[in-house]
């Protein structure tokens, strides 16, 4: 219905969360194998953690600036619009002046 595609968005977006945490968790544990150590996965989730929240961190900045530049681009344009159209109606409004007042001097 109504919020079939926030349903979706939330949906990929626990898909790539899941699939982040897990693919992350086996380079890990390749890593640890390397070292000769044992992968510790609360080591890896506050790593986990700090490198989501540095992605979103960045995804957040880049959205509000390309909002702040799109919602400038639109105001510009109404802004636009709006003096074109108020020209228009102007332009208008002065032909239909100018017409009434010579129907007015020629039943004079």
């Amino acid at each position: 219905g109504k919020y079939r595609a926030a349903i979706l968005m939330a949906v990929l977006a626990l898909v790539f969360v899941a699939n982040h945490l897990c693919t992350g968790l086996e380079a890990e544990i390749d890593e640890a194998a390397t070292r000769q150590e044992r992968a510790v996965f609360s080591d890896y989730l506050v790593q986990w953690a700090r490198d989501t929240a540095e992605n979103l961190q960045s995804e957040f900045w880049q959205l509000a600036v390309q909002f702040a530049l799109l919602a400038g681009f639109f105001e510009f344009i109404r802004v636009r619009a709006y003096e074109e159209d108020e020209e228009d109606v102007k332009q208008r409004l002065m032909r239909i002046e100018a017409l009434l007042n010579e129907q007015r001097s020629e039943l004079r």
